[in-house]
């Protein structure tokens, strides 16, 4: 059952007025708490399987003297779009999780920055809906719409002013409001962290053109709130006219443990080459790659030594990791091992936040498992090992491994055999094959080394072997060493 209902007729004479009055009506029904700076923020995200709320917006349009109407639920934590009917039809239209951006954009055949907005499409949208449409690129148009003039309109004063200007003479968000609108949560996160002690603004604007505080609170109209660890679940009439006591720490960061390969074209060892890339709100990543002639061997159920990312990958809306894996072959045709897209949207009902999970990818020859937890409250370490004394030699021919765990995972920083091994001076950096690592704020991070030096003659010699815990304290550097029989490493963190 809904929390509220509201009405509104598209073709109504009040025109854009009525319309800028239903955006700020949602806003004001929605906000809990206190605001910033004028910006009013949605009560805590309801965690997968707890106790849904939502509300109704009744939407109809006359055309040519007939009026259809479409009801449309959406839920109050963040206002996602779950389920739509025709007027008097006991029948919902359930979205079913599968209506990310990515998969709607697909099956609309355009971007969010081409989407038409202007009473007339949103009025079509309506039609559309309410007639039951099932062609699938038309009704992704019209819930496309629908989303923009609803709840991304609520999200940002941005989409809201863009619509009411638009209403007689048609727009579209283009590219830069787009990006806005996949950053929603991230945004937020970067605003209400500001609020904490010793915290600035701190975001990655490069697709948004956001990159002051003044410029967030001018293009937000309500903020996504995650939860904390810290943080009491409450129904929003226990939250009505208080404080946010704590905003989080951290921010919602995906880390991506491993992936690995199950099957390569039935070979032991195969010939990998490929891309793995990951696509947040705020950029696409590469995180592996080799050029078809430039492949790694690899045997089933190794994991690819990723090398990446180079910076954090936000978890706070919508990601998507992809893979394109393939296996060389130089008498026959190349064989494809994995190819496919691992989507994340934080605001459906089935996301699941602070658990790990494994996802596999298939292809025609194969098949690979990709690791990896979505954190609610995170910081991210940047993370450098540098080499004190190698058995005193200059340089060392240092192997051996180096990897970090936060508490859900582990994640491989450094891996070479003795015949890999690296010739690395003493006061100098161990390269590492990644040097970001995502951990929750109430977590620790474990950095463990067992490093080798290379000897031809004589047998190999111990260089470090054993474990430091770090931890997270926003903009804070800490360095500790791992010693070994014949020398010593500093592991050096900064938390960001």
């Amino acid at each position: 059952m809904a929390r509220f209902t509201l009405d509104f007729a598209v073709d109504s004479d009040e025109g854009s007025d009525a319309y800028d009055s239903l955006i700020k009506t949602i806003r004001e029904r929605l906000a809990v708490g206190e605001s910033i700076e004028g910006v009013p923020i949605l009560a805590p995200q309801v965690p997968a399987g707890g106790q849904l709320e939502f509300f109704d917006v009744n939407l109809s349009y006359t055309d040519r003297g007939t009026t259809a109407t479409v009801q449309a639920r959406f839920r109050t934590d963040n206002l996602y779009l779950v389920r739509y009917r025709p007027a008097n039809s006991d029948v919902w239209t359930e979205l079913d999780g599968r209506e990310n951006y990515n998969n709607l954009t697909t099956d609309a055949g355009m971007g969010l920055e081409d989407i038409p907005l202007s009473s007339s499409r949103i009025g079509a949208a309506v039609t559309t809906l309410a007639g039951g449409e099932t062609d699938p690129g038309r009704r992704a148009r019209a819930i496309l719409t629908l989303i923009f003039a609803i709840a991304e309109a609520a999200r940002f004063r941005d989409i809201s002013t863009l619509i009411s200007n638009s209403w007689w003479n048609e727009s579209t968000p283009g590219v830069q409001f787009a990006n806005r609108v996949r950053s929603w949560a991230r945004l937020s996160s970067a605003v209400q962290r500001t609020r904490n002690e010793g915290h600035t603004f701190d975001f990655d604007g490069e697709s948004t053109g956001i990159w002051a505080f003044v410029s967030a609170i001018l293009a937000l109209g309500i903020m996504h709130l995650a939860p904390t660890a810290s943080r009491p679940k409450r129904s929003t009439d226990d939250m009505a006219g208080t404080s946010h006591s704590t905003f989080a720490q951290g921010q919602p960061l995906l880390e991506i443990f491993y992936v690995r390969i199950n099957s390569i074209d039935g070979e032991s060892p195969g010939q990998l080459y490929g891309t793995i890339t990951v696509t947040d709100s705020a950029r696409t990543r590469r995180i592996w790659g080799r050029e078809q002639h430039d492949y790694v061997e690899i045997y089933p159920g190794d994991n690819i030594l990723l090398e990446g990312p180079d910076g954090p990958l936000s978890a706070a809306d919508e990601f998507y990791i992809q893979l394109d894996l393939w296996d060389y072959d130089s008498l026959s045709p190349d064989d494809s091992i994995a190819k496919g897209t691992i989507a994340f949207n934080p605001r459906d009902s089935f996301a699941e936040y602070d658990a790990v999970k494994n996802h596999e990818v298939t292809g025609k020859d194969g098949s690979a498992a990709v690791g990896y937890v979505a954190i609610t409250d995170g910081l991210y370490a940047q993370i450098t090992v540098v080499l004190i004394d190698g058995d005193g030699e200059d340089p060392a021919d240092v192997y051996g491994e180096i990897t970090a765990k936060n508490g859900h995972g582990e994640s491989e920083l450094f891996r070479k055999a003795n015949k890999q091994h690296v010739d690395v001076k003493p006061q100098h950096e161990i390269p590492l094959s990644r040097t970001v690592v995502a951990v929750p704020t109430t977590g620790t991070l474990l950095v463990h080394a067992n490093l080798w030096d290379y000897d031809t003659i004589s047998g190999d010699d111990e260089i470090a072997f054993g474990s430091v815990e770090f931890q997270p304290l926003y903009r804070k550097s800490e360095k500790k060493t791992i010693t070994g029989e014949c020398g010593e490493v500093e592991v050096r963190v900064t938390w960001m």
